[in-house]
């Protein structure tokens, strides 16, 4: 190779080098959205991950510690829906789930108090994510959610659904918006309450905090987040809902139940939209013949929805189409700009705030 060869070959690769180079000239950007949690009091072991989608609000907001604790499982008598003359332990129940935490760090697949009902969003290996269970010999369900410090900044390993919400929520997960369930109700209750046509049709289930006689406690700091830029907060490693079991007279449909359908789209509407439209979430109660809302996690908070809040939605086609498009555009073609403003655009209706009659009509 002669010398004119060898400088062409130089100046080839030099270029070939410094074609995905940043310009001197061009602005520098800022720091990415960063995440760090570690187990309260051990700063040691934490973990870091930075990401454009984390926003302040439902990792750092959704989360009211006293609220929680003031809605603990009581250990006393608790009279069952049904039968209110009939009474369980309080203290029964956490013995149980005591015994199911265990028999999760075995790795078993069975369970001796409980009839697991959902595991897709658990990881059984990591033994992380959200199980839904049934008590066998007492009328009440089980949701009960772990997550490590590690696992709590996967999205990937617990299922889709967690994976499809993190992009459109702002950094979300099952476990945060576990944590909003409670709070999220009470709205819900109210505005049953306060409609006779909706308290004619509607129901809820009691629900209630629980957490093990271990209490594990994530932290989470944030760096480059919200309005301050800085953030923090303290959550439970592991925690329950314990809800009422409800026996239902159908499955609900979204091919076979039209008019239940129309109905729930209705009622989540005049709710703006707090609580989630699929039919999943509502049961038929054979006592009753009520649509019981099993499922209030503050939706809000879990996909995302800024002010002003969707419009209404008249079908599910609109009503899933909606929420098809808001991951696609939030995964992959929202802007720097609209992240950045976004991280100071405050969510619609947050956690607990109440739906006035004014809004309704």
């Amino acid at each position: 190779m002669n010398r004119s060869t060898t400088l062409s070959f130089i100046w080839l690769v030099l270029c070939i080098a410094t074609l995905d180079a940043r310009s001197v000239h061009r602005t520098k950007s800022e720091p990415l959205p960063t995440v760090t949690t570690n187990w309260l009091n051990d700063k040691d072991h934490a973990f870091v991950v930075k990401s454009s989608h984390y926003e302040e609000y439902p990792i750092f907001k959704v989360f009211d510690c006293d609220y929680c604790r003031n809605r603990i499982l009581p250990t006393g008598p608790i009279p069952t829906r049904c039968e209110p003359k009939i009474t369980v332990p309080g203290e029964k129940l956490s013995a149980c789930i005591e015994v199911l935490l265990e028999e999760i760090a075995q790795k078993k697949k069975e369970f001796t108090h409980f009839k697991l009902l959902t595991k897709k969003n658990f990881n059984r290996s990591k033994r992380c994510g959200l199980m839904i269970l049934k008590f066998k010999n007492y009328p009440f369900v089980l949701k009960l959610f772990i997550e490590t410090p590690e696992s709590f900044l996967n999205s990937s390993c617990k299922g889709l659904d967690n994976i499809w919400f993190f992009a459109m929520s702002g950094g979300a997960n099952r476990h945060m918006s576990g944590l909003t369930r409670l709070r999220n109700l009470e709205t819900i209750r109210n505005h049953i309450d306060n409609s006779p046509r909706w308290s004619a049709l509607m129901d809820l289930p009691r629900k209630w905090f629980w957490l093990p006689k271990n209490e594990n406690w994530i932290e989470i700091s944030g760096q480059n987040i919200g309005p301050s830029g800085t953030c923090h907060t303290v959550i439970p490693g592991t925690y329950g809902i314990i809800a009422d079991s409800i026996e239902s007279e159908q499955k609900l449909s979204v091919f076979n139940s039209h008019a239940y359908s129309k109905l729930t789209l209705e009622f989540c509407s005049s709710l703006h939209l707090v609580l989630d439209a699929h039919l999943d979430n509502f049961m038929i109660e054979k006592s009753s013949g009520k649509m019981v809302i099993i499922d209030t996690e503050h939706f809000p908070s879990f996909v995302g929805f800024k002010d002003p809040y969707p419009q209404e939605f008249h079908s599910y086609y609109a009503w899933y189409g909606y929420l098809a498009q808001k991951f696609i555009y939030e995964s992959f073609f929202k802007t720097k700009k609209a992240r950045k403003q976004s991280q100071l655009t405050p969510h619609s209706r947050p956690v607990g705030s109440p739906i006035s009659s004014e809004e309704t009509k």
